[in-house]
C-alpha cells in the first residue's frame, strides 16, 4: 500500500512538472476541469480559510476623503483632546484642593471669583448668594489655608473679607517644619501671636518681643526666624479650623515706637486676589468666624 501512495504521489510530482514547465498552455487549460472533481473537498476548505484569513487580517478599505477633510477632522481631535486634557487638569487640580482642606471637605461648598477689590483693604466678590445656603461670618479657605470670612452676602453676589484686611484679627501659633519631629513640624515656644491683617497682600505680628525672635542674640531654635510659618490657633472659631494655614514670615524688624517688640511681617502663600474660586464652608450649623475676629479685634485693642 505504501509503494503504491509513493507511485501515485511521484506520478503527480512528475505531472505537474510536465504542466509548468514542458505541456503547452493550451493543453494544460483543457485540464482545468479536473478541478472540479475536487470541488466537493476544496470549497469548504476553501471557506473556511477565508474566514479565518477575514478575521485575523480583515479587508482594507480605501480612504476616499479628501486631504484637506482629513487635515481638518484630525485639527479638530487636536482641540478636543487639549480642551480634554485641560478638564483633566482643572479637576485634578480641584481634588487635590479638597484633598488639602481634610475632614473641612464636608462642610464646604466650592464658588467662582468674580471680582476683586485692587485697594489695599482687599475682598474677593464670589458668585454665591442666600440662595446657596451662604451667609456673613462663614469661613472661606482654598487649599493652600484660610482666605477670609464672609463680610456680606446678598441676592447678586457674596464679598469676602480677605485675611490680609486691616480689619481681620485673629490669634495663631509660628511654626517650623521639621521632618525629625513626628508630625513634621515644630511648633515654636512663643507668646501666643496676634496675627492682624495689614493690607496689600500682607498679615503682621506686633506682640512678639525681639528676644523670641532670631534677631537676639541668644541662637535658640525656637526662635521665630524669616520662612517660619503661621498657623490659625484660635478658640473662638470652628474648631475643625484650627491649623489652617495663615501664611510665611517675609520680614522681621524692630518696631520703630516699641524697640523690644518686633514688627513680623507675614505673606500668604498665594496671592488671595488671584484666586478663582474658594471653599465656603457654608455646612456647618453655626459659624463664628467673623464673631471671632472681631472679638480678637476688641481683645488686642485693649
Amino acid at each position: 500500500m505504501r509503494l503504491r501512495f509513493n507511485q501515485v504521489f511521484v506520478g503527480l510530482l512528475v505531472l505537474a512538472i510536465l504542466s509548468a514547465f514542458v505541456l503547452p498552455a493550451d493543453i494544460t487549460n483543457r485540464l482545468r476541469g479536473f478541478q472540479a472533481i475536487f470541488a466537493p473537498v476544496s470549497r469548504p476548505t476553501r471557506a473556511v480559510a477565508s474566514s479565518v484569513h477575514d478575521r485575523i487580517a480583515p479587508r482594507l478599505h480605501h480612504d476616499t476623503r479628501n486631504a484637506d477633510d482629513v487635515k481638518d477632522e484630525n485639527e479638530q481631535l487636536r482641540v478636543l483632546v487639549m480642551s480634554l486634557s485641560g478638564q483633566l487638569d482643572e479637576l485634578r487640580r480641584v481634588t487635590n484642593d479638597l484633598d488639602q482642606l481634610g475632614d473641612v471637605k464636608q462642610h464646604c461648598t466650592r464658588f467662582k471669583v468674580i471680582g476683586g477689590d485692587p485697594s489695599g483693604r482687599g475682598s474677593l466678590l464670589l458668585a454665591a448668594s442666600t440662595r446657596d445656603g451662604v451667609r456673613e461670618a462663614q469661613p472661606v479657605l482654598s487649599g493652600q489655608g484660610l482666605v477670609g470670612v464672609i463680610d456680606h452676602v446678598g441676592l447678586a453676589g457674596a464679598q469676602v473679607r480677605l485675611i490680609t484686611d486691616r480689619d481681620f484679627k485673629v490669634s495663631g501659633r509660628f511654626l517650623r517644619f521639621d521632618t525629625k519631629s513626628k508630625n513634621g513640624e515644630q511648633t515654636l515656644a512663643t507668646k501666643i501671636p496676634l496675627v492682624r491683617g495689614a493690607g496689600n497682600g500682607l498679615l503682621e505680628v506686633q506682640n512678639i518681643e525681639m528676644k523670641e525672635t532670631a534677631l537676639s542674640d541668644d541662637p535658640l531654635k525656637e526662635k521665630v526666624a524669616v520662612g517660619d510659618y503661621v498657623k490659625l490657633e484660635d478658640p473662638l472659631w470652628p474648631p475643625n479650623l484650627s491649623g489652617k494655614l495663615l501664611g510665611q514670615v517675609e520680614t522681621i524688624t524692630q518696631q520703630s515706637g516699641a524697640p523690644q517688640h518686633a514688627l513680623i511681617r507675614i505673606r500668604p502663600l498665594i496671592d488671595l486676589l488671584q484666586l478663582h474660586e474658594v471653599m465656603v464652608m457654608n455646612k456647618l450649623e453655626t459659624n463664628t468666624a467673623q464673631v471671632a475676629s472681631e472679638k480678637s479685634a476688641a481683645t488686642t485693642d485693649h
